[in-house]
């Protein structure tokens, strides 16, 4: 038994850090599958670029024993977080982050110096995420962050519990 498909990509709707998040779960996703299936072989192409042309033919006279089916799925991680701007210190921005998928209660704060173009700060989850929603909400704090300074880099530090776990490094 085989597995075989394509995932297409609209590159107005991802940064490089997202097409990776998406291929992560693809991977995941097809792997999942295929157990679930007991395939033993898996072949999927993921492209992103906009579509030029869709072209389908009929194959009713044809039976090779193949089935079709199609999963539309939408990639809804950069949706399920918001990081909005809750205090101004000049110096220092706090952010609040919110999940929609937790009733829009929220999961962290983020605070950030912005003294430097080489900017540092953490954001204190208030419950332990994984390493993928933690990738998510620092890109969304980067471009949050975008709109109010230009800077060369960002250093952050993850906490739950009062205790560092992580650190991402982001250059732009």
């Amino acid at each position: 038994v085989r597995l075989a498909g394509a995932v297409q990509l609209e590159p107005k709707w991802l940064t490089e850090n997202g097409k990776a998040q998406v291929k992560s779960f693809v991977r995941r996703y097809i792997r999942s599958l295929g157990d679930a299936l007991e395939v033993q072989k898996s072949e999927v192409i993921i492209t992103c670029s906009e579509f030029s042309d869709i072209i389908e033919t009929g194959s009713d006279d044809a039976d090779d024993g193949s089935e079709t089916f199609v999963i539309d799925m939408e990639f809804a991680e950069f949706e399920d977080f918001s990081v909005v701007l809750v205090r101004d210190d000049g110096d220092a921005l706090t952010y609040d982050i919110y999940r929609q998928s937790r009733g829009g209660l929220p999961v962290g704060t983020a605070m950030v110096d912005i003294n430097s173009r080489e900017m540092t700060g953490y954001i204190d989850f208030y419950e332990r995420s994984c390493a993928e929603e933690r990738e998510t909400i620092a890109s969304l704090l980067m471009r949050e962050l975008e709109k109010e300074r230009e800077f060369k880099s960002l250093h952050l530090t993850m906490i739950y519990q009062n205790e560092p776990f992580a650190e991402l490094q982001f250059a732009t």
